[in-house]
């Protein structure tokens, strides 16, 4: 499951089968073990993964992604020979470790409002 979560893939679609594997597996392994359930696997941090995951998605992906960090951390480098294939693994793993509320905070202090709604709506709100 650890894997699962900490490939660093070339593509998000590489990103949303492994995920998909993993969480067919575990419901596999539920299946066949009397007595056992989901969350005897902690496969929480899974599901989160694909929240996570579908969220990126709805941000604008990598590049996009790439380009909030940098203007919200003051970070000025040549966008030139970036594209969405080459950040995905890295830039979908920084997301995926990042705390949603110190995003939000980030996207806030940089104007970003709809972005930073759509976090905590997806996210924060409720918890």
């Amino acid at each position: 499951m650890n894997y699962c979560l900490n490939a660093t893939l070339p593509t998000i679609q590489g990103v949303r089968s492994v995920l998909n594997y993993a969480i067919n597996m575990l419901q596999q392994i539920v299946k066949t073990q009397k007595n056992s359930s989901i969350s005897d696997f902690n496969a929480e941090d899974l599901y989160r993964a694909q929240r996570r995951l579908a969220t990126f998605q709805l941000l604008g992906g990598a590049y996009r992604f790439k380009q909030f960090m940098q203007r919200i951390n003051s970070v000025s480098s040549s966008n030139e020979d970036m594209n969405d294939a080459d950040l995905a693994g890295t830039e979908w793993q920084t997301f995926r470790k990042t705390s949603m509320l110190e995003m939000i905070q980030g996207l806030m202090r940089i104007g970003n409002i709809e972005d930073a709604a759509l976090l905590w709506r997806r996210h924060c709100f409720g918890k």
